[in-house]
């Protein structure tokens, strides 16, 4: 039987694997993550109060989709969680779980890595309070966590559109609102979204930060 490595247990992977195992192949899926459906799908901890199918809006379908894929898979597939797939060499991917290194030997590999935050290193860009948009989704949608109440975006990523709907979605779940009175509003190019709770503000496109300082940008 072909052996069949698949890197990434997001969207893409879990097609894959559908359609692998529609093809008699019982593929390897590595993922790094604790739960199935990537960053974009990524699952709520358990317990959480949180209303994942609201909070993405028209993003819901594919996640229920998605996510109900990977169910009727898992015992069809050598599903690896928490496993990091650090090189490839003579068909052998080489991966890391708690510490314990192992080998996936492969006919063919599927990489469905998805995608990263490119951040640029400017002053003060490792100062608590400064994240990127992936470090923000990660926070709200598994451990449903606001990084602020009041947000400025800096930059042109193409997740930032879907970042602030998420962040917008979020002010109208009880659990996420901002306890206590809104700090005022700092002038900025372009106010993106105001609610009760929760203040973004976008950075006009063209303008250049220079330099993140205690709670501003520069």
């Amino acid at each position: 039987m072909t052996r069949v490595a698949i890197v990434g247990a997001g969207p893409a992977g879990i097609a894959a694997a559908d359609v692998l195992v529609a093809h008699g192949v019982v593929p390897v899926v590595i993922d790094e993550g604790l739960r199935p459906g990537g960053q974009i799908y990524r699952q709520p901890r358990p317990g959480l109060r949180l209303d994942i199918m609201a909070l993405l809006g028209a993003e819901a379908g594919n996640y229920r989709r998605t996510h109900a894929t990977f169910e009727s898979l898992k015992d069809r597939i050598d599903y690896r969680p928490q496993t990091l797939a650090w090189a490839i060499e003579d068909r052998t991917l080489h991966t890391m779980k708690d510490s314990a290194a192992a080998t996936v030997g492969f006919d063919a590999i599927i990489l469905a890595t998805g995608a990263a935050d490119r951040t640029l290193p400017i002053k003060g860009w490792t100062l608590p309070g400064v994240f990127t948009l992936g470090g923000a989704q990660v926070l709200l949608k598994e451990h449903g966590c606001l990084i602020g109440r009041r947000i400025v975006f800096c930059g042109r990523s193409p997740l930032r559109r879907n970042t602030l709907a998420l962040l917008r979605g979020s002010v109208l779940q009880k659990s996420f609102r901002a306890q206590g009175p809104m700090e005022p509003v700092h002038q900025c190019d372009h106010v993106e979204h105001r609610h009760a709770e929760l203040t973004l503000e976008v950075v006009r496109i063209g303008r250049d930060v220079g330099a993140f300082a205690n709670d501003r940008a520069d």
